[in-house]
């Protein structure tokens, strides 16, 4: 079975611990193999049924025809995406017939996307791996070549493939891979037109085009994890590592190189409009000048680098801003916001086409969460017809990956007339409300009582939150943020808090409250004041950042793609939802997880969420209830790699293979000692010319034995011995094994025996002398060789270790920051910031590590850290991660694993750890290393004391 659909049917058993009390019923990482169904039951109201299989493709519209009494059960119209359908069940056959058909450099990448023992962050999610599986398919599978292709519409000339992807589930990563399948296949083969070396990433908005920038491979802070050494070919002024590399490891490292080669701009949306007539009159005032060219025009957009590129590839960020006006949109006169979104709309659409007109785009792929083509007044809407994969907003809450939004379901006030709904349900619907946030108010009117109720229940257990996260010492506060009508409704939400009219003074500091809309920027600096906003608003829920201490947040529509904080935990809608693509756009500001750790237990995401008021989402999964506090997420702990505790830094060869091989070995056994005396060994000599046979002493000359030593190193009388040892043995025949392998010993043995207590010359003197030692060993060569040759024995078979590594090590500093809800805690000695345990003897282990005198550094290890060991149990490779790393005063590296219970599989792990210290050990590039298991505190005291030069105080 393959990666993506393992686990299918295990899922299923773990996953019936959770059916009952939340919505999270699938692994992140598998594909999804159950959904839930929701039906009305007269007198029951709206119920849920879990159903085996996935979640078919599409999405609901409102019945016509239904009665306002009935409004509130409609369980509205599914329109399935049948091409969608059809895609998926290709893509699985060509998954699992290992991917016929794809490029040598497509198959590697794939792997490398899949592969479980590379130590990323978190595995890339099912939906990610088959959103690019589908896209490389409709071009590389020859299925799709032949009779078996599939139709797919086009824009206009534009040939458009969309990926539709909740908020949440990463498009940012899904474009990257198409980055590198694109860039890396055209350097693979220049001439293969298919395949683009030159990439436009259109963005929405600034605050989103600054976050993509990390798709351009010469970025500083590129997503692709490139070396220092490629980031100072490409003059990168910081010269830093890339954490990132850590998390993703998006492109195998052979591989890295090749990417620089290729071009990606990212441009904003507005790059793209064209020279209408307003805007050609406004140049001409100034210049004369008429319409700009085809190639001037896209000289402008694609920028210098880029300037004369050809045959290009467009990546559309949030591409529902990106279509054509429907013809009975064009027949009827838009006005306010559906006029500015058409007009919008058009100006990117058209903006492409004048694009791929003058430089041959080949396709333009797509990628939203809402790819919907609005109809009038926003009462209808269609998706794109060019779907060619769809991951739901309810895939994604069913899956863990985004955070379940929870709904009013009763709100103590009776429900609205006009929809037999919750008034908290949908504020701005009530007659009352709506016609009071249409007018032109001042800041110190009040607001109905039915918002500034909401607001307060609300706000209430905000505030709870907020208490419950200090008494935890979480870095960052829980964010509220509102979503208003308009400019005079955010001054008097704003005036409201900030009189504390609703009982929550917290919310209504001005220095951690911030109000955005066109008022607000009118007052600002256009230069610093809009930058430092921007900032603010991209830097909520980020420790030490300018938007860290924020938890309050009022918008005017301008909460759109690109904002989004982890930190969000309530979201007031006080405005018209005239469709469901408007909902599922501002509660997507709330949906990011903040932490991605996997339940051991069920395998699956333990839920999060996030309580709305006012935004009536009714066609997407809530969990209801009449506690909204109940099951809110615990306040999280940060960890992350502390660079100014460089010292404490920790790192590894990373192993991916040991090679074991076996060999005769020789060994001294019984060995006597050897003393030589130097008194039988001439020290100094003098010759003097002889004539008629008396010796003129007038001319002496003097040789000193010493100088034979002075001109011989050590090495070379371990080799010269070990050579006379070898024509010995082999004159014999008595050899079993490779000869170079019995040279290899000889000289380690010979080289053990000279320096050991058993080998002595006398007087002392003599051999404390180095030269004159060396000078007595070479003169004596024959007479140790002679001994050695008496003890040596042809010993059992010993392992002999290859290991193939990485050319980067592993190490505590690629360690990327996350944030976790489990127990933590803090030390001197870790280079991490806080260290995560799983249990009492855990924390007890490692304050151990961190009294001992004899321990220099030590980490708790995980997956963040990235110190993995593969090992084979019941005939599958598995990886698991060893429980602490730690340095010792006498230099060794010590692996430790506290393991109280000693199953099969543990033993297989203990003899992995074993073989893979024995390998590194072997090869002695990396240090000594030793590794131990610890059932208790005790043992570990005990290991210290064995592997530490002394025990020293504990």
């Amino acid at each position: 079975m393959c990666l993506l659909c393992e686990g299918v049917t295990s899922a299923m058993s773990q996953q019936e611990k959770t059916a009952k009390t939340s919505l999270v019923i699938n692994s992140p990482y598998a594909m999804p193999c159950q959904h839930w169904q929701f039906h009305y039951a007269h007198g029951e109201g709206i119920q849920k049924t879990l159903t085996a299989g996935r979640r078919p493709s599409g999405y609901r519209i409102a019945s016509s025809r239904v009665s306002p009494a009935q409004s509130a059960q409609d369980m509205g119209v599914f329109v399935p995406i049948p091409l969608v359908e059809t895609i998926r069940e290709r893509v699985v056959a060509w998954r699992e017939g290992g991917y016929r058909g794809a490029t040598g450099v497509t198959r590697r990448l794939l792997r490398h996307w899949t592969d479980e023992r590379i130590p990323r962050q978190h595995r890339f999610f099912f939906c990610q791996l088959e959103a690019i599986e589908t896209l490389i398919w409709l071009m590389e599978a020859p299925e799709n070549q032949a009779h078996c292709s599939v139709s797919i519409p086009m824009d206009g000339a534009l040939r458009r493939l969309c990926s539709k992807m909740a908020t949440g589930t990463g498009k940012t990563i899904l474009m990257a891979f198409v980055i590198v399948w694109q860039l890396l296949n055209r350097v693979d083969d220049p001439k293969n037109k298919r395949y683009a070396k030159e990439i436009l990433v259109v963005a929405p908005n600034l605050t989103v085009k600054e976050r993509l920038n990390v798709l351009n491979p010469k970025h500083p802070e590129n997503i692709y994890g490139l070396s220092r050494k490629d980031a100072l070919r490409l003059n990168d002024p910081r010269q830093e590592r890339r954490d990132r590399d850590g998390v993703f490891y998006l492109v195998p490292r052979g591989l890295r190189e090749q990417l620089t080669q290729g071009k990606v701009h990212i441009q904003n949306w507005h790059q793209l409009q064209w020279d209408d007539e307003a805007k050609i009159r406004a140049r001409k005032s100034v210049d004369k000048r008429g319409p700009l060219s085809d190639d001037a025009y896209v000289r402008d957009v694609l920028g210098l680098d880029m300037a004369y590129a050809r045959d290009i590839v467009v990546l559309n960020d949030e591409a529902h801003h990106a279509w054509r006006m429907p013809e009975e949109m064009k027949e009827k006169s838009l006005r306010g916001e559906d006029k500015k979104q058409a007009e919008e709309a058009t100006q990117w659409i058209r903006g492409l086409e004048r694009l791929h007109h003058a430089r041959n785009v080949l396709c333009c792929y797509d990628f939203s969460a809402t790819p919907y083509i609005p109809s009038l007044q926003g009462k209808t809407e269609s998706l794109f017809p060019w779907i060619v994969s769809d991951f739901s907003l309810n895939d994604a809450i069913e899956a863990g990956i985004v955070k379940t939004p929870r709904a009013v379901v009763r709100d103590g006030t009776g429900v609205d007339t006009k929809t037999y709904r919750p008034r908290f349900e949908h504020l701005y619907d009530n007659d009352e409300v709506k016609n009071d946030l249409n007018r032109r108010a001042k800041p110190e009117e009040e607001l109905p009582f039915l918002v500034t109720d909401a607001y307060a229940t609300l706000a209430r257990d905000w505030h709870a939150t907020l208490t419950r996260w200090q008494a935890a010492k979480a870095l960052t506060p829980p964010v509220m943020i509102s979503v208003v009508n308009r400019t005079e409704t955010a001054a008097r939400v704003e005036h409201m808090f900030k009189e504390n009219q609703i009982g929550t003074e917290a919310l209504g500091e001005p220095d951690k409250m911030l109000r955005i809309d066109s008022h607000v920027l009118e007052k600002m600096d256009k230069t610093h004041g809009e930058a430092l906003l921007r900032r603010k608003v991209s830097t909520i829920g980020k420790k030490g950042k300018e938007g860290a201490a924020i938890h309050n947040v009022i918008a005017v529509n301008m909460l759109s793609e690109g904002w989004d904080a982890q930190t969000v935990t309530h979201i007031m809608g006080l405005r018209a939802f005239r469709s469901q693509l408007l909902c599922e756009q501002v509660i997507g500001r709330g949906l990011r997880r903040s932490s991605y750790e996997v339940d051991e237990e069920t395998g699956l995401y333990t839920p999060e969420h996030v309580d709305v008021f006012g935004v009536p989402f009714s066609f997407l999964p809530c969990e209801e209830g009449d506690d909204l506090r109940a099951g809110m997420f615990e306040p999280l702990c940060s960890v992350a790699y502390m660079p100014e505790r460089s010292d404490k830094n920790i790192t590894w060869p990373r192993v991916q293979r040991i090679n074991v091989s076996y060999r005769p070995s020789l060994a001294l056994e019984d060995v006597t000692p050897l003393t030589i005396d130097a008194a039988t060994i001439p020290k100094i000599v003098e010759l003097a010319p002889k004539v008629d046979n008396q010796p003129d002493l007038s001319d002496v000359k003097a040789i000193d034995i010493r100088q034979l030593g002075q001109s011989t190193r050590m090495q070379t009388l371990f080799f010269k011995t070990a050579k006379s040892l070898y024509r010995e043995i082999t004159s014999h025949g008595e050899w079993p094994g490779h000869e170079m392998d019995l040279v290899s010993q000889l000289v380690r043995l010979v080289g053990d025996f000279l320096l050991s207590p058993q080998f002595r010359i006398k007087p002392q003197a003599f051999h404390d002398d180095p030269a004159m030692c060396r000078a007595v060993i070479y003169l004596r060569r024959t007479q140790i060789m002679r001994h050695i040759q008496n003890a040596l024995r042809l010993g059992k078979s010993a392992d002999s270790y290859d290991i193939i590594v990485d050319k980067e090590l592993g190490s505590t500093e690629d360690t990327y920051p996350y944030r976790t809800s489990k127990a933590c805690d803090v030390g001197k000695k870790t280079p991490i910031s806080c260290y995560v345990y799983d249990s009492t003897w855990e924390q007890r282990a490692a304050a151990l590590l961190e009294r001992h005198e004899g321990v220099v550094a030590w980490v708790k290890n995980g997956k963040q850290v990235g110190f993995i060991i593969d090992y084979v149990y019941q005939g599958v490779v598995k990886h698991y991660f060893p429980d602490f790393l730690a340095r010792l005063t006498c230099g060794k590296t010590l692996i430790i694993e506290t393991k109280g219970i000693k199953t099969e599989e543990s033993e297989a792990k203990k003899q992995a750890l074993e073989l893979w210290v024995a390998a590194v050990n072997a090869h002695g590039g990396y240090g000594v290393w030793a590794s131990a298991q610890a059932g208790d505190e005790s043992a570990i005291h005990d290991v210290l004391a064995t592997h530490c030069e002394s025990l020293g105080k504990v």
